[in-house]
């Protein structure tokens, strides 16, 4: 059902103020990332930067705690750099980020099920 909505609202026509306030990607990257599929989070989270926004902190923090995830795919000094495009998009938030959504608190925690996409 998440990847049906997230699909939904891709195709949606550009409304002000958005139909939807948070872009679905953020939770079926989230998702992807607590079920032990980094790359498709990764692919995931670099759609959202390409179609959204390019320096959204939400999307960044989930790429680069998808790039973390998938050990020799990717150079430190690439992580670093998403690392280093996340902090500046963050410096001014007065809260610190521990999932890459706070749209999505139903699926913290949630526990590997080949359903739960």
């Amino acid at each position: 059902l998440l990847l049906a909505a997230n699909d939904a609202q891709l195709h949606q026509e550009y409304n002000e103020p958005p139909h939807w306030f948070m872009p679905l990607r953020h939770c079926v990257g989230s998702v992807q990332l607590q079920m032990g599929d980094a790359a498709g989070a990764d692919k995931t989270f670099r759609d959202d930067l390409t179609r959204n926004f390019p320096d959204n902190g939400w999307s960044l923090f989930g790429l680069v705690t998808a790039m973390r995830a998938q050990p020799g795919t990717y150079t430190d000094e690439e992580i670093a750099a998403v690392q280093d495009a996340f902090d500046a998009a963050w410096v001014r938030s007065d809260f610190m980020l521990n999932e890459s959504t706070l749209a999505c608190p139903m699926f913290a925690g949630l526990a590997r099920s080949p359903r739960a996409l």
